[in-house]
């Protein structure tokens, strides 16, 4: 859901709904038996990996603790976050909100197994929140949701950065 204060809430007063470009991360948390952490969003229903836009003054790592902090509540160190993957491609991530807003993330991916506390769906933002084998993920994901599996795979067995 839109924060009117946020920053990309005070940009849409300005220009509507037009499409946004805008800088983002996301998270693949990854538990002990390697099955992914993904949140069934409020405002579309779909399910997805932790993560947003930034806010001013994050780089690419606080985005992606604030916004697994915000989502989720657990707490993940930035230091943990394994960047793996950019993603960009405007077919793959942008999204088409509810409210006729349309946004294309820039988003750099990260992959995380270490974290602290207890998930908390809040019920507005967040509807869901479960982990998942990477064979059985829900019928209704966010596009880049198989993406940045993909992505995450080939890094895994390569060691290189993915970009997309």
């Amino acid at each position: 859901m839109l924060n009117e204060e946020s920053y990309i809430g005070r940009i849409r007063k300005s220009v509507g709904h037009d499409l946004l470009l805008v800088p983002g991360a996301c998270v693949v948390l990854e538990d002990d038996r390697q099955r992914i952490l993904l949140q069934q969003r409020g405002d579309n229903h779909l399910w997805g990996f932790p993560g947003g836009s930034a806010e001013e003054g994050q780089d690419f790592k606080a985005i992606g603790v604030s916004e697994v902090r915000e989502e989720t509540g657990l707490h993940v160190a930035a230091d943990d976050l394994v960047c793996f993957a950019s993603l960009s491609d405007p077919l793959h991530n942008t999204l088409h909100y509810p409210n006729g807003d349309v946004t294309h993330y820039f988003s750099l991916c990260f992959w995380v197994r270490r974290w602290q506390g207890g998930l908390v769906a809040d019920g507005n933002e967040t509807l869901q929140l479960k982990f998942f084998g990477e064979n059985q993920l829900p019928e209704k994901c966010l596009p880049a949701t198989q993406k940045v599996l993909s992505y995450l795979n080939a890094y895994k067995k390569s060691g290189q950065f993915q970009v997309g």
